[in-house]
């Protein structure tokens, strides 16, 4: 299971990033934003006291900034490609773009209310003053990018209004009414939240895929009426001074659900890339290249993930192993992952969730280099590489007669699709031995070959 947390326009996302992309997604994560992505054309650039009624697409130009004020939008589309500053607007229905790059900033006071069949989706910034009621019927919010409005509620109080993170958010109180996953966080995603209120069962879900996470950081308090989540994959990273209180905190779970939850918590950050406490290191037997740790409480069973990073955000499940006692465990890393850094990640069974930090594992290319063929041809060598365990490895070949007289030199990049270097003597006329120096950055082998001719 591959997840990432790239923010990119969901009706972008390629045929090859759909191929990795193997999370199993609910649906309110993943809302049908078929839009496009341009600001132009249209009806025009927005102005003040502007409406935007059904069928019509207002824009405001990337590379600008400037303040609006008296937008009413009443069933249209407002895109949002620069810095955007309004400071009044009625949301009766209709749909706000802030596209990647853009920022839409409403320095308001009081509380700003969706009424009913509104959109908005934010790809870039949204800096909101003013607190958020989601009421009446369909509103949804999506956030691709960065969400602030530290010290303000965001209050859902229909059960067909939805909040989409999928990027970062902070939020002052989050207020949960009868909306039963009301709430999705995506895979990666970060939400600090100063206080929350539940009033919903199971009204926040996630995603991603175990042992994948999708984060909500409670600051202070939580009041939970309801069990919070049915999804292990939501992380709740709580502080050392958050306080919970609620008539769900008797059930199992303390009210969270089955949320994954960290205890002494400072941030998300610590949760999506887990907090160390596993001692984890590279081990290499004869050809062979192990991950290798120690970690589980007396007589308890614990299941241990083995999370292979890729990218910035980007991690794959290899495998999981239940462990039983304090003992040393390891984990054989196949050729076929090549270089990369790994960790573990252990849930037990009161969901806290421990991990190593990530180990850099190194293949020994003496073992590629020891398994080096040589192929001899007319007029050339053909040198193959079947050992290969990584992709972009650089291979040096340099050529010697018997005299240490430097007679050819060549580099390549060895890759996985293709395995082999091509040396080229069809100018040397006589037949004789020739010393074949081949090497990467650090290791180096010597093969005596004699003229193919």
């Amino acid at each position: 299971m591959i997840l990432t947390s790239t923010f990119v326009h969901f009706i972008s996302i390629s045929m090859t990033l759909v191929l990795l992309v193997k999370t199993n997604v609910c649906a309110q994560c993943t809302p049908n934003t078929n839009l496009s992505a341009s600001c132009g054309g249209g009806n025009g650039a927005v102005t003040n006291n502007q409406n935007i009624n059904g069928g019509q697409t207002y824009w405001f130009a990337s590379g600008t900034t400037a303040t609006r004020s008296g937008i009413n939008l009443n069933g249209g589309i407002l895109r949002i490609c620069g810095d955007l500053t309004i400071t009044s607007i009625n949301l009766n229905s209709g749909t706000i773009v802030i596209e990647s790059g853009g920022r839409l900033n409403i320095p308001a006071t009081g509380t700003i209310y969706l009424n009913g069949n509104i959109t908005i989706i934010n790809y870039g910034t949204v800096d909101l003053t003013a607190s958020i009621t989601m009421q009446n019927n369909n509103n949804l919010v999506v956030n691709y990018g960065t969400w602030n409005m530290g010290g303000q509620t965001l209050e859902l109080n229909s059960t067909t209004s939805r909040l989409i993170n999928n990027g970062t958010a902070n939020i002052g109180t989050l207020y949960l009414q009868s909306n039963n996953g009301g709430v999705c966080v995506g895979a990666s995603s970060n939400m600090t939240v100063s206080s929350l209120v539940n009033n919903g069962l199971n009204a926040i879900t996630s995603s991603a895929t175990f042992p994948q996470f999708g984060c909500v950081k409670i600051a202070n308090s939580a009041t939970l009426n309801q069990d919070l989540s049915n999804t292990n994959s939501l992380a709740i990273c709580r502080t050392a001074t958050t306080s919970v209180i609620g008539g769900a905190t008797v059930n199992t779970g303390g009210g969270f659900g089955s949320a994954s939850i960290t205890q002494n918590c400072t941030s998300c950050a610590g949760v999506l890339l887990a907090s160390p406490a596993i001692t984890a290191r590279q081990k290499t037997v004869g050809e062979k290249t192990f991950l290798v740790w120690e970690y589980a409480p007396e007589n308890t069973d614990i299941t241990h993930y083995i999370i292979q990073k890729w990218e910035a955000n980007l991690y794959q499940d290899i495998t999981k192993i239940t462990c039983h006692s304090r003992q040393v465990h390891e984990y054989e890393i196949a050729e076929a992952m090549c270089e990369g850094y790994f960790r573990v990640v252990a849930m037990q069974d009161s969901r806290q969730v421990v991990c190593s930090d990530l180990v850099k594992i190194t293949p020994d290319n003496r073992i590629m280099l020891a398994n080096v063929v040589v192929e001899k041809h007319a007029n050339q060598f053909t040198i193959h590489f079947p050992k290969l365990a990584c992709t972009d490895i650089a291979i040096r070949i340099c050529m010697y007669d018997t005299k240490g007289t430097l007679l050819h030199t060549q580099t390549k990049t060895l890759r996985q699709t293709d395995k082999k270097m091509v040396c080229d003597v069809s100018n040397m006329t006589e037949r004789q031995c020739y010393i074949l120096r081949i090497m990467d950055n650090k290791h180096q082998i010597i093969k005596k070959v004699f003229s193919p001719k």
